[in-house]
């Protein structure tokens, strides 16, 4: 069974990240009502958040071999 921090992950990496990067999409290239930089801003957050949770899942996923 999945433990916590793995399901945060995950939840993580298939919901919050899409989410924001979707937002960003909305905002930056179908040009609706959000500011420029608060569009890059959440992009850039999609983008971290992604690539920290597929980090520490690999990095967990490595050790629980181990």
């Amino acid at each position: 069974m999945l433990n916590d921090h793995r399901i945060i992950y995950i939840i993580h990496i298939l919901i919050i990240a899409p989410t924001l990067i979707y937002i960003w999409y909305i905002t930056n290239v179908k040009r609706q009502k959000l500011g420029n930089e608060l569009g890059n801003l959440i992009f850039l957050l999609g983008i971290s958040t992604l690539i920290y949770h597929i980090y520490k899942l690999v990095k967990m996923n490595r050790l629980m071999l181990d």
